[in-house]
């Protein structure tokens, strides 16, 4: 191809991208969505005065995370439900929280 004719091409070319008639290639994205065998587990914790907790960890992942659990006063007849955050860890750390003094875990779960 001559020299002129490329350039006519190619002023054509950016004349038509620059009206946005012509697509730019697909640039490569995150890995396509997998299911992951994120597996996560927790030990039930009893303080020394008594109040509970618990230690939350999880395998098959490489992002950070971190436990909570949701409190249920139960000393004081309220019956009052609390969340509880733990700090978040690294891959394969532990992260560790309790409810307050008078209180039972409900339940626990992850935050990634």
């Amino acid at each position: 191809m001559s020299i002129r004719k490329r350039l006519t091409v190619s002023a054509a070319v950016l004349a038509l991208a620059g009206a946005g008639l012509v697509a730019a290639p697909e640039v490569a994205s995150a890995a396509p969505a997998q299911i992951s065998a994120i597996d996560c587990k927790a030990n039930n914790l009893t303080g020394s005065l008594g109040h509970k907790g618990k230690e939350i960890w999880c395998t098959g992942t490489s992002s950070y995370y971190r436990g909570a659990i949701v409190c249920k006063k139960v000393d004081d007849g309220s019956n009052r439900e609390y969340t509880h955050y733990g700090p978040t860890v690294g891959p394969g750390a532990k992260s560790t929280v309790w409810c307050d003094y008078g209180a039972i875990v409900r339940f626990w779960y992850t935050i990634s």
